[in-house]
């Protein structure tokens, strides 16, 4: 039960990351000419 878990907040905390990591990619390249 502990591992399903940690898997759960890896997953969770990988979502957020690919998230913020798009979010600014795209600001980046909007405001680049």
């Amino acid at each position: 039960m502990r591992t399903i878990l940690r898997l759960k907040w890896l997953l969770a905390s990988l979502l957020v990351f690919m998230i913020v990591y798009c979010e600014g990619y795209a600001q980046y390249h909007l405001h680049a000419p």
